[in-house]
């Protein structure tokens, strides 16, 4: 090696550590990491995001805390009217926490009570339901259209459903029952 290309070699490798380093430092101060899933693909309403960071937060306590924990996540989501997502991220949180799938009726069914208080057209919301769970979300929705309680914590009363929507909601279901007949 000549005497330029020594003097060329040691500054460019310097640079190159520097540049490396520098990026390595930023990258850890802005908690990025491009090969870590949720911060280069997940958007807000990933199901997969959200089930890791439900965990994450929820996963470690027990009993009825975690009960509570991961239902304020899910409800919310399903109050947004965001029932697919919800439904999606319980089922991952099935895969990432026992308790979660022995328990995955009693979530889902919040699911589809929160949906299903939220108003709206029942057939929209009954269809963003899934089976999973032992069908738990379709059975909150329709819980949730036949009672609701009164504030002062009285009787309960029946709400008013628009036949519209039972009706659609009906051909939808004839549907799938169809469907799922072929599929047997």
């Amino acid at each position: 090696m000549n005497t330029l290309n020594r003097k060329l070699a040691l500054p460019a490798i310097l640079a190159a550590a520097v540049v490396l380093f520098g990026s390595a430092y930023a990258l850890g101060r802005a908690n990025m990491n491009p090969f870590r899933v949720e911060s280069a693909v997940a958007g807000p309403m990933d199901s997969t995001a959200l089930a890791l960071s439900s965990h994450k937060r929820c996963g470690s306590l027990s009993g009825e805390n975690k009960v509570d924990c991961y239902s304020k996540i899910l409800d919310s989501l399903a109050a947004q009217g965001e029932v697919r997502v919800a439904m999606g991220t319980l089922a991952r949180l099935g895969v990432l926490d026992v308790d979660v799938k022995r328990d995955g009726h009693v979530f889902a069914h919040g699911i589809g009570i929160t949906a299903g208080k939220r108003g709206g057209d029942v057939a929209k919301t009954f269809m963003m339901c899934d089976e999973s769970n032992q069908s738990g979300c379709y059975h909150g929705v329709i819980q949730a259209l036949q009672r609701v309680s009164r504030p002062d914590g009285g009787q309960v009363a029946s709400v008013p459903v628009r036949a519209r929507s039972w009706t659609r909601l009906d051909d939808d279901l004839r549907a799938r029952s169809a469907e799922s007949a072929r599929g047997l």
